[in-house]
């Protein structure tokens, strides 16, 4: 998929932002890619004191490769600080293509008699952000869920992130069956006719590498409640949207949250809600109740109502 929101950058403001992720929220296919790192780099520069602006980034044959070398800005500086450049992002949407389609050229993407992507080819693609991984990193370790901390930020992902990221590679290379399954505390693919099929993305430690592109495990008692027993979010492309948007942590320690991205988030999100993408997501549902618990937004569902929303979202 090409770089094509051009006419959206610079990004200055949340309403730019809300129009970005509005433009492809409207598409049949949006681009996982491009709004990942948009939202990993706003919440980078929010909460951790770094910002990818063009005096902090050097762009060398964009085409080829990019060297992002952040700037420091004030850590919960707001949006007259920050201004994240077309020159930035396409650099780094180029970069991560370009390592993908050396990694996994075009022609070795298998699909199916019936055009669905063949296991072995999500196996390529999760090798291929695994062996970019920083070795020693933290899962638990905030803001390292989008594939703009994938590129940057040393090479790091958690759980999410890493399933995210392998489900954005498999869109770029026209794999449309493949995407995320969500429970409280783990992702996965699924993929195949119905999302029938399952692959594990993102068990780390040493012998769990085998595990990569195999069938989850289910029935085990011990790890049913990690699968929430068989009934997890299983994404189409716009709820996987709406996952970007809540899986975006405001926290800039453990004390203070930066009230720019959390209102960025909160705005996301009822624009996902307007648009009928997380009513059947409780935990995207359950964050923009939280969101409106701490700050009301004029005109919206009251935080009880939307809790209310969430609880019915469980039941499907």
């Amino acid at each position: 998929m090409e770089f094509c929101c051009g006419d959206f950058f610079p990004l200055k403001s949340q309403d730019d932002v809300v129009k970005l992720f509005a433009f492809e929220l409207d598409k049949r296919e949006p681009n996982l890619l491009l709004l990942s790192l948009v939202a990993g780099a706003i919440e980078t520069a929010f909460c951790c004191g770094i910002c990818a602006s063009p005096a902090g980034a050097r762009l060398r044959n964009p085409g080829n490769q990019t060297d992002i070398r952040p700037q420091p800005v004030a850590s919960g500086a707001g949006w007259g600080s920050f201004v994240l450049e077309r020159s930035v992002m396409e650099g780094l949407y180029r970069k991560f293509l370009v390592e993908l389609n050396e990694c996994v050229p075009l022609s070795s993407v298998g699909k199916s008699a019936g055009g669905y992507a063949e296991r072995d080819s999500i196996k390529v693609v999760a090798d291929f952000v695994w062996q970019r991984l920083s070795r020693s990193f933290h899962k638990d370790r905030p803001h390292i869920q989008s594939v703009y901390s994938f590129m940057t930020s040393g090479r790091l992902l958690d759980c999410f992130g890493l399933a995210l990221t392998v489900v954005a590679a498999c869109q770029q290379l026209g794999l449309a069956d493949v995407h995320l399954a969500l429970s409280e505390d783990h992702a996965w693919i699924v993929f195949g006719p119905n999302s029938c099929e399952t692959a594990e993305i993102a068990w780390v430690g040493k012998g769990n590498e085998k595990k990569r592109g195999q069938p989850i495990e289910h029935g085990a008692p011990d790890k049913n409640w990690l699968y929430l027993n068989g009934w997890p979010v299983v994404c189409n492309r716009h709820m996987e949207v709406a996952a970007i948007v809540t899986s975006m942590n405001p926290g800039i320690n453990s004390k203070t949250d930066s009230e720019h991205l959390g209102r960025l988030q909160q705005a996301l999100l009822w624009l996902c809600f307007e648009k009928n993408h997380i009513h059947r997501y409780p935990m995207a549902v359950g964050t923009l109740g939280d969101l409106e618990e701490i700050e009301a937004s004029p005109g919206r569902l009251s935080a009880e109502s939307v809790f209310k929303l969430g609880i019915h979202a469980s039941c499907y």
